[in-house]
């Protein structure tokens, strides 16, 4: 649900952050093995993190609704009542979708969790605003011997929005902004030979299109692009017995390809 990185010990964190980094790929400056630990002693399951999870995104979701009725009926209502008399039909729409599948592949075993949360809004055709919202979690596991080898987590938000503004001059709906946007978080680790292998990957793109108000400007549009992404790498254990014995070397590369594979074709 929310995108910034919790840096704060687990003991100090909320249940729903020990949820968001456990589950839904939000970042952290702690090792899943700390958040898991502070978890599991709190006595936290992940049934009861996307119960909450639901509960929250909804609240949100209905807030925000409002709250953009509201202030366009307060912006224009003037214009509303010439032209609409202020009839609008606001609408939302949420839906929900959680898909759990397992796999096995020789010794290697696991489960991967989809969800994904759709949401709309728009005033059914009486005026051409509208929001849309697309936000996806994916969890997989890789387990040999009973032993958690591989865990991969992603968490993508995707949003685009219109906004309009209604020109009494022109007896039109003008655009007023225009916003699309995306935030993808994933994070691989692999536990293989006692060596933890963590990759981190963020990344943010957004395009947003704002009509120019100056007196002398209205036809024109201000647009502003940015783009950020980082990529943390983080290696754990005995690398010594790596750079000293190929053999040890050839029989990780060998286990970790092999977890790769089964990641990769789930």
């Amino acid at each position: 649900m929310n995108s910034s990185s919790v840096n704060t010990y687990p003991q100090s964190m909320s249940n729903l952050q020990l949820c968001d980094t456990l589950y839904y790929g939000r970042s952290s400056n702690q090792t899943l093995a700390a958040i898991g630990s502070e978890f599991n002693r709190r006595g936290l399951s992940k049934s009861w993190c996307d119960t909450e999870t639901n509960k929250l995104y909804l609240t949100k979701t209905i807030d925000w609704v409002a709250d953009q009725v509201e202030d366009k009926e307060d912006s224009e209502e003037d214009a509303s009542a010439v032209v609409h008399n202020g009839d609008y039909q606001p609408k939302s729409t949420i839906e929900l979708n959680q898909v759990t599948e397992q796999a096995q592949l020789g010794d290697l075993s696991g489960v991967t969790q989809s969800k994904n949360v759709s949401s709309h809004f728009d005033y059914q055709y009486s005026r051409p605003d509208y929001y849309d919202k697309e936000e996806s979690y994916n969890v997989g596991t890789a387990v040999k011997n009973k032993e958690l080898v591989g865990l991969d987590q992603s968490h993508e938000v995707d949003v685009d929005t219109k906004m309009y503004a209604f020109n009494p001059q022109t007896n039109q709906y003008e655009l007023q902004m225009a916003l699309q946007e995306q935030t993808v978080t994933k994070s691989n680790i692999r536990l293989i030979d006692d060596i933890w292998l963590e990759e981190n990957e963020n990344s943010y793109s957004m395009h947003k299109k704002e009509r120019d108000n100056s007196d002398d400007k209205q036809d024109d549009f201000i647009e502003t692009n940015r783009h950020s992404h980082t990529k943390l790498v983080t290696l754990i254990g005995d690398l010594d017995k790596l750079a000293e014995n190929k053999d040890v070397r050839r029989e990780y590369l060998t286990n970790l390809s092999q977890v790769n594979f089964f990641m990769d074709k789930k």
